[in-house]
């Protein structure tokens, strides 16, 4: 990554685009990320349920 200084308040950011490895770990990394998030939602719509009730 390269850094063009523009002025004094702005930089502009230079970089080469890498082609994404989907090997099996990062495969089920994501899974069991987005599980937990779907699992943390769900729990926080009962919460807000049981203090609209």
């Amino acid at each position: 990554m390269e850094f063009k200084e523009i002025n004094c308040k702005m930089k502009e950011i230079y970089y080469t685009p890498a082609p994404m490895k989907e090997d099996v770990e990062s495969l089920k990394f994501q899974y069991k990320f987005w599980n937990s998030m779907n699992i943390i939602a769900m729990q926080n719509m009962t919460v807000q349920t049981m203090k609209m009730a």
